[in-house]
């Protein structure tokens, strides 16, 4: 528990420094921290966005084809992600060994309901965090 809570510690400490210099550049102030365990993603997003990225050209601006609005609406965007995830891993576990923790259900459906499932789980925890 000691180690366990050191190393959370000194995490939680490492993440929102390694991402100061990003955070700044896109909030223009020091105010804001970002600690969070997928910090070192968004550090890589931040580099790769130093080297490629255009400045003058802000994604807010993009015109998305209307055939993709649907994308908009979180629960939508969240299960069509995991759907893909979930797709790729099943594919990997193989057809046999997700029918056994299925319970004999074919892979493809597994995957699509678990994604829909995992996404009405995170809208219900938005939910809540939204009405407080």
């Amino acid at each position: 528990i000691a180690l366990g809570s050191v190393v959370v510690g000194s995490v939680m400490v490492f993440f929102p420094a390694i991402a100061h210099k990003y955070m700044k550049q896109v909030t223009g102030s020091d105010d804001v921290a970002i600690g969070h365990f997928s910090t070192l993603s968004y550090v890589l997003a931040g580099f790769i966005g130093s080297k490629f990225g255009n400045k003058e050209h802000s994604t807010e601006e993009m015109n998305v084809p209307k055939s993709l609005l649907f994308l908009r609406d979180t629960p939508v965007a969240i299960s069509f992600t995991m759907g893909i995830i979930f797709m790729v891993t099943c594919l990997f576990a193989g057809g046999d060994f997700v029918r056994e923790v299925s319970g004999g259900k074919h892979w493809s459906m597994f995957a699509l309901m678990q994604s829909i499932t995992f996404a009405g789980g995170v809208y219900v925890i938005l939910q809540g965090v939204r009405m407080v």
